[in-house]
């Protein structure tokens, strides 16, 4: 018999620092993660943050869930959870395990969950369940910057894993050409580490959106001092045991304030992953747009991104200048409750960024 246990902050926090936890073969959260959950200043105590599937004292299946905020348009506050890393363990597939986590992290968010960055069989069962209905999709572009075969194919196709070294070897000697055409770089920006808030910008696009999450600096000194994935020269053996993004060989993540000659531009984030570089979080005013997208273009090749990934408005996207080989449309999908959508009206008012949900710490 499939038996569900729920854990909230004071938990969670238990949980992690148990013989049990230490000793699991597979761990349903890294502890880094679990700590940010711990600290996100928008859980409240007795938030469900994480969902244990057992048959008896076998652990089958885990969901994760980040509790967050939504500000609708008439000023009221409804809390809501994201549902993120769901994982089921493949001898136990076809017993309806995430079916039964899923509809559990529903009734203990009364109702209120959101989705995005799910897989296609998630997203079957989603559609199943009929209690969910789609959001607007974002639509972003990604720029492939340098030849990265290697990287990507091998990650996204597992047929081709055993030829990983060729692609290497193909992207060594196509970039060492190419290199010298792609590295110039503007020299009027320069860069700090700045948290933004409120007082930096009246006018925000993030801050004054009708119907959204409203992130405030409480919010990114959370997201930038608790991150879920930590830079390391070796992966630990703990990172194995985790199904989900825990160590990378290379991941920066900065909050930055960009600053020409003297004057404040706007604010960004930066995640760089492996050489893929995204930007979840742009402030700006609208006035400084093109300025914004100037300094987004000198960042790219500052850190010399091999593929770029970008969810951007439309005007900082036209004024982007750097030279990448390819370029494509990509979406990213989002799901609501029903009876969420209801409460907020109209949803295609609802302003979404590249980092909300769990984006901003991948």
């Amino acid at each position: 018999m499939i038996e569900l246990q729920s854990l909230n902050k004071s938990q969670l926090a238990s949980f992690i620092q148990s013989d049990r936890y230490s000793k699991m073969p597979v761990l349903p959260i890294s502890k880094h993660r679990a700590w940010s959950h711990i600290h996100n200043p928008r859980a409240h105590h007795d938030d469900t943050l994480l969902i244990l599937a057992y048959e008896q004292e076998t652990l089958l299946g885990y969901l994760g869930i980040l509790p967050d905020d939504i500000y609708s348009k008439s000023g009221e506050i409804f809390h809501a959870g994201w549902l993120s890393c769901i994982w089921v363990s493949p001898q136990a597939r076809g017993k309806g395990i995430a079916k039964k986590m899923v509809l559990e992290a529903f009734e203990r968010y009364h109702h209120h969950i959101l989705i995005t960055n799910f897989t296609k069989e998630a997203g079957i069962l989603y559609q199943k369940l009929g209690i969910f209905d789609d959001l607007p999709d974002l639509v972003g572009y990604r720029f492939y910057r340098k030849m990265c075969l290697g990287d990507i194919l091998p990650l996204r196709y597992a047929k081709w894993a055993k030829l990983k070294k060729l692609f290497k070897a193909m992207d060594f000697v196509f970039n060492f050409f190419w290199l010298p055409f792609i590295t110039k770089t503007q020299v009027d920006f320069t860069i700090e580490k700045a948290i933004p808030s409120k007082i930096n910008f009246n006018d925000c696009n993030t801050f004054n959106v009708p119907t959204g999450f409203k992130r405030a600096k409480q919010e990114f000194e959370w997201i930038e001092n608790y991150p879920w994935i930590k830079q390391v020269s070796e992966k630990s053996p703990e990172s194995m045991k985790y199904h989900f993004s825990s160590e990378e060989l290379q991941f920066e993540s900065e909050f930055i304030k960009l600053i020409q000659h003297i004057d404040n531009v706007g604010f960004l984030k930066y995640n760089l992953r492996n050489g893929h570089l995204k930007i979840p979080y742009v402030l700006f005013s609208t006035l400084n747009a093109p300025l914004v997208s100037k300094s987004i273009s000198t960042l790219i090749t500052q850190k010399d991104a091999s593929y770029i990934t970008l969810f951007l408005p439309s005007e900082i996207i036209k004024n982007l200048r750097f030279r990448y080989l390819y370029k494509k449309p990509i979406k990213r999908y989002f799901k609501i409750t029903k009876e969420l959508a209801q409460k907020l009206q109209d949803t295609h008012q609802l302003a979404i960024f590249d980092g909300d949900g769990d984006a901003v710490f991948t």
